[in-house]
């Protein structure tokens, strides 16, 4: 996997923890789950814009 080296790695625990009490904290409607690859994915349900301006 290529990643950008100026950004952390840091354990699924944390990241977890981080995107828990993000979401939980800005009522943020989520989907998040565990892979066997080290990745943890997460959705975000979100409205869309209209940029008819």
């Amino acid at each position: 996997m290529s990643y950008n080296k100026n950004y952390k790695i840091k354990p699924r625990s944390e990241v977890e923890s981080l995107v828990l009490n993000f979401v939980e904290k800005n009522k943020i409607y989520a989907t998040y789950g565990k892979d066997t690859e080290g990745i943890f994915e997460v959705k975000f349900v979100v409205q869309e814009e209209n940029n008819n301006d």
